[in-house]
């Protein structure tokens, strides 16, 4: 089946179905506990050099909300980082 044109705003899991390698993947990470959400704010914020340790957590709030750039030419967000 030919995926559709993305401007239809058609797509779906049902055109584009898992692979074995990404099933296996899934089965692993459904194993591992979440990471506390400080510890994934606080990765973010290393992550655009910053430390984290010198912040109170209305500080770190601020700057991951404001980072965050929400714009029609914006990049995805790689949350496989996280995975």
């Amino acid at each position: 089946m030919q995926p559709p044109v993305y401007s239809e705003g058609l797509y779906s899991t049902q055109y584009f179905t898992m692979t074995e390698e990404e099933k296996k993947i899934m089965m692993v990470r459904r194993k591992r506990p979440n990471p506390k959400l400080e510890k994934v704010s606080d990765d973010l914020i290393r992550a655009l050099k910053k430390n984290p340790d010198l912040m109170q957590g209305s500080q770190k709030l601020e700057m991951l909300f404001n980072s965050i750039k929400c714009e029609k030419q914006s990049q995805m967000i790689d949350f496989n980082y996280f995975s």
